[in-house]
């Protein structure tokens, strides 16, 4: 260790018993009020609800399906290709939360790659 450093490392263990209040810095933040961490298990948790009530609409609207869910047993390619992005899209977001939660960087770069294939679609 350095001597610079040992002078960083004191004046922050300084600054920190001084100050009453814990400030996110805007670098390791979301939104301005959460930390990166809680933001992006939100953000996980979120879309994982968001894409089951999508899905689960899907399924039981008469508007798609005119004979509904149980009455229709044909499968088309769009109803194929619809479970797929549902399934890799839960896939991401699981993946996201894992690596939020056990503080995994690697784990986000599936959530960013499919989700910006989706922002394309």
């Amino acid at each position: 260790m350095s001597a610079g450093d040992l002078v960083a490392l004191i004046q922050g263990l300084l600054k920190s018993r001084n100050c009453q209040k814990m400030e996110v810095s805007p670098a390791n933040s979301c939104c301005f009020c959460l930390t990166l961490r809680s933001g992006t298990i939100l953000i996980g948790i979120g879309n994982c609800i968001l894409y089951l009530c999508l899905f689960t609409w899907y399924l039981t609207s008469s508007t798609i399906h005119t004979n509904g869910l149980g009455e229709g047993l044909t499968v088309t390619s769009l109803d194929i290709s619809i479970f797929s992005i549902f399934c890799i899209q839960i896939l991401v977001n699981i993946l996201l939360l894992v690596g939020a939660v056990k503080r995994i960087p690697s784990h986000t770069i599936p959530w960013l790659c499919a989700n910006a294939v989706s922002m394309m679609i």
